[in-house]
């Protein structure tokens, strides 16, 4: 994408994850006798959005775009609600962000690339007995190619 400076394209699109990931965790738990746990997935749609913005060439006749991304609130339960499975998860997808900088050469091979990522996920392990193990992970990457 070239064009007007301050040029946006943005994107949202929403992943049915719940079929995604019966499907896959499904044929695993098959093979692996974890029906009882993997079997019984729930899981919500997933809604990621994306945005690049064109900036125009930089002194060394490089398009420069910048990107930006997120993802709502997600969520995946694994086990049965009557809680007859050994053991329940919950992992939640609490914030998502992504921003950074895209750099092209003239010839339109990519030169040089800058991203930030930050996310926080929770995971609540619940036994039958009704303990439970809480988990928050916040997790920042950055990552540079040149």
């Amino acid at each position: 994408m070239t064009g007007a400076v301050e040029q946006t394209l943005t994107q949202t699109q929403t992943v049915d994850t719940q079929t995604l990931l019966s499907g896959l965790l499904g044929a695993v738990a098959s093979g692996s006798g974890a029906a009882g746990t993997l079997g019984n997935v729930q899981a919500a749609p997933l809604t990621v959005r994306a945005a690049v913005t064109y900036r125009g060439k930089n002194a060394s006749g490089q398009d420069v775009f910048d990107v930006r991304g997120s993802a709502g609130n997600w969520t995946l339960e694994l086990g049965d609600r009557n809680k007859t499975a050994p053991l329940q998860m919950k992992l939640e997808l609490l914030n998502l962000t992504q921003s950074g900088q895209l750099l092209y050469r003239p010839d339109g091979l990519p030169a040089a690339q800058t991203l930030t990522q930050t996310m926080r996920l929770h995971l609540t392990l619940t036994q039958a007995d009704g303990s439970q193990m809480q988990l928050t992970l916040r997790l920042n990457q950055n990552v540079q190619f040149r």
